[in-house]
């Protein structure tokens, strides 16, 4: 009788370790405690998203557009999804497209009147169309007008800039078609009508395609354009040279492209850049992964593109690539950034003023501590992007693993003051309708604003995450209740 008591006691205190060990570590996810955790965004069971694309409006709301592949019949949506600064709305699917065709890029760009322009390609060459929707309701597929079709724009990737007279400029990707390259053309009348495309890099070497670029514009209404080419001779395409070309004139006449950086003969120099634009004030800063091992270099223009700092290596030796960083200005006029770097492995952040340079590299979400460790749970952080809303918040997405669901992360930078926004007009209110209600955020701890304090240690916060734990949890109780039955028949 002793011996079985003794059997019950183990067992029972068995039970009771695990689960205090497990509601322990649910709570360890973030690192730096002044940003929130991440938050799903993508459909519930959805495993294949995209990079998005962030946009704000005058008003205090950031727009956000992403692309799904349905997992049943692996239809393409186009998903959408407002940001209030505290508050998320439920996505929707505002365009699909046909079965058989995929959605690879898409475009937003807000104007000063408060209409979102969305533009997206359906297939490699196209189709491309474009659409447009109020910013104070576009939660509804019927709120988007019908779309129009671009015929003379074979894209494999698009992105768009407003400029403040509501002029359309386009930038896109040609990259399977017999001319590939670089163009650029414009719409005057929201998008009614298009110019006669302009070949920004008619120099482009043979055997050369562009893959990824990134398109921005500066409060003169100057354009600003990165890409980098492929090299299609090499073993699966690697890409060996970043460009950069800039309009002042509102895309009237072109600079000839400027190189940012090309490979030598270092091995793996260059072999996936993946270059990205940010544009604060009259100085343009591009980063990129760009030496052996993928450590970031940075260079930027005082002058709005015409003349270029040298190539500076950034954060050490940390080092890693992930389809891309998040690049985003606040109100201050500092820059930050936002990539996946190692060791450790996660997401980190960084700031750049002019005085001082770039600061030390702090992480904010772990992935793995080394290469030893699995990720035990945690998010593979891919396709990092940013945008700052109301000029003193920022919000990070992310997928996991590379075309994994979406998460978004934000906080908000104690030393920086809010930039009011503006009140919304009354033309511009939505009329009532059952439009869908906000998703309200699952409460958690406040978390803490930018203060130059530092961030929580490494140490101290390496943990699983809330829902491993409720997929793993049901499975432990189960077994340690074949444990606990199998003691007492032995007893």
């Amino acid at each position: 009788m002793k011996g079985r008591f003794w059997r019950w006691w183990l067992a029972g205190t068995a039970v009771l370790i695990i689960l205090l060990s497990a509601a322990g570590n649910s709570q360890a996810q973030v690192l730096d405690n002044r940003w929130r955790e991440p938050r799903l965004l993508s459909s519930p069971g959805v495993q294949f998203t995209s990079a998005v694309e962030m946009v704000t409006d005058p008003y205090g709301r950031l727009h956000l557009f992403w692309r799904e592949e349905d997992p049943y019949d692996g239809v393409h949506t186009i998903q959408y999804a407002v940001f209030d600064g505290e508050v998320w709305s439920d996505a929707v699917d505002i365009f699909a497209a046909p079965p058989g065709l995929s959605i690879d890029s898409f475009t937003a760009a807000i104007d000063a009147e408060g209409t979102i322009h969305l533009i997206w390609n359906e297939g490699n060459e196209g189709p491309v169309y474009y659409s447009r929707a109020a910013a104070t309701n576009a939660l509804t597929a019927r709120a988007w007008s019908e779309r129009v079709r671009l015929e003379t724009v074979p894209a494999f990737r698009v992105q768009l800039q407003v400029d403040a007279a509501g002029v359309l400029h386009l930038v896109y990707l040609s990259f399977f078609g017999s001319e590939p390259g670089v163009y650029y053309t414009r719409s005057e009348d929201g998008g009614e009508s298009w110019r006669p495309s302009y070949w920004l890099d008619p120099d482009i070497p043979l055997r050369q395609a562009p893959t990824v670029m990134d398109f921005k514009m500066d409060e003169w209404g100057g354009l600003h354009v990165l890409w980098y080419y492929l090299n299609l001779d090499t073993v699966g395409g690697l890409g060996d040279w970043v460009r950069y070309t800039r309009s002042v004139d509102g895309g009237d006449t072109w600079d000839i492209p400027t190189t940012i950086d090309v490979a030598d003969e270092s091995p793996d120099e260059l072999r996936l850049p993946y270059p990205s634009l940010a544009v604060v004030g009259e100085t343009i800063h591009v980063i990129w992964a760009g030496t052996s091992g993928t450590r970031r270099e940075h260079r930027f223009s005082s002058d709005r593109g015409q003349s270029w700092s040298e190539t500076e290596r950034v954060f050490g030796g940390l080092q890693g690539q992930a389809l891309g960083d998040g690049l985003a200005a606040d109100a201050s006029g500092r820059l930050h950034f936002f990539g996946q770097i190692r060791w450790p492995q996660g997401l980190y952040h960084a700031a750049w003023e002019p005085e001082t340079g770039w600061s030390a590299a702090e992480m904010i979400y772990l992935i793995a501590a080394d290469a030893f460790e699995g990720r035990n749970g945690r998010y593979h952080v891919h396709n990092v992007r940013a945008a700052a809303l109301n000029g003193n918040q920022l919000v990070v997405t992310f997928t996991d693993e590379a075309i994994g669901p979406l998460y978004a992360m934000m906080t908000t930078l104690a030393d920086v003051t809010a930039v009011p926004p503006q009140p919304t007009p009354p033309s511009l209110l939505p009329a009532p309708s059952p439009t869908p209600e906000p998703l309200q955020a699952t409460p958690t701890s406040t978390p803490k604003p930018f203060s130059g304090e530092t961030a929580v240690p490494l140490a101290n916060t390496i943990g699983f995450s809330d829902s491993l734990w409720l997929g793993v949890l049901p499975a432990v109780v189960l077994l340690l209740a074949v444990i606990v039955v199998r003691l007492i028949r032995s007893g």
